[in-house]
């Protein structure tokens, strides 16, 4: 699949993957690390912050990590998605995602997802991150290619009271013509992560928010399938829940000013849209 290049917004986490075979203690990226509050946004050209000069892991080392993963599941072919470095408690986090391009489920099943995550070990130069977890994250369903960053948009993530953080990565992927803007929900558990050999990261559904502008629309023509719009998502805790409640707000000509809210399904291990 051709891909358009990332724009800044993502630039201090999306590291591009070489092709070549890694050498996982010594191929790293000149890529600096930063951590999250409770709530955080990355606006667009915003550098992450070091976390004592430490170079995280670059693409081949997490492709490397994934096909070895020790979960059972059959990787010949992976591709890199993006990276992001965050803080929890006091320790610095390094998650590279990559994307199972050897799945082969029926058609429409979707494409599964893995990732392999660090934690900071600066006390040893010679392998200054230590491998955590390598494990799938799951299956992002309704794509038939890995999907594109929207750099356009801010990736945002949420530390839950219990110590949980959730990822809101927004995405754009092709259906016919339209061009459509999603957040893609992945939930990291710290505490699987360091169990090691567990599921630290699960993916929770993915947000509808919103669509690309068609430029080859004639000027001035009202057809929804024409204009630009944006989904704005913000988190709202709700009492006895540990996962946030997310409301995602359209913005453009044809968009309505309702707020869609989405709740956390326990049965279902996914996101679903409120009922009223």
């Amino acid at each position: 699949m051709q891909r358009r290049p990332i724009p800044l917004l993502l630039a201090a986490l999306a590291i591009s993957a070489c092709t070549g075979q890694p050498a996982p203690s010594d191929r790293l990226a000149e890529a600096p690390a930063s951590g999250p509050p409770a709530e955080m946004a990355v606006p667009a050209g915003q550098a992450a912050m070091d976390v004592q000069n430490l170079p995280v892991p670059d693409g081949d080392t997490v492709r490397y990590f994934v096909r070895n993963a020790e979960d059972g599941q059959a990787r010949t072919l992976t591709d890199f998605w993006f990276g992001f470095p965050f803080e929890l408690e006091g320790k610095h986090y390094y998650t590279g995602f990559a994307w199972d391009l050897s799945d082969e489920g029926p058609a429409g099943a979707g494409l599964g997802l893995s990732q392999a995550t660090f934690v900071a070990n600066p006390g040893d130069t010679r392998d200054p991150w230590k491998l955590l977890s390598a494990w799938r994250v799951g299956t992002v369903p309704d794509v038939l290619a890995p999907s594109e960053l929207d750099g356009t948009r801010e990736l945002k993530s949420f530390q839950t009271p219990s110590g949980d953080l959730l990822l809101a990565v927004p995405t754009v992927y092709s259906r016919g013509e339209r061009r459509l803007r999603d957040f893609d929900l992945i939930l990291f558990d710290p505490h699987l992560a360091h169990a090691r050999n567990r599921q630290a990261w699960r993916y929770v559904g993915s947000l509808h928010a919103g669509q690309e502008g068609n430029p080859d629309c004639p000027a001035r023509r009202a057809h929804p399938d024409c204009d630009d719009i944006t989904g704005q998502l913000s988190f709202a805790m709700e009492r006895g829940q540990d996962l946030p409640l997310l409301q995602v707000a359209l913005t453009g000509p044809a968009a309505t000013s309702k707020t869609t809210q989405f709740r956390y399904d326990g049965q279902a291990g996914q996101y679903q849209r409120a009922t009223p």
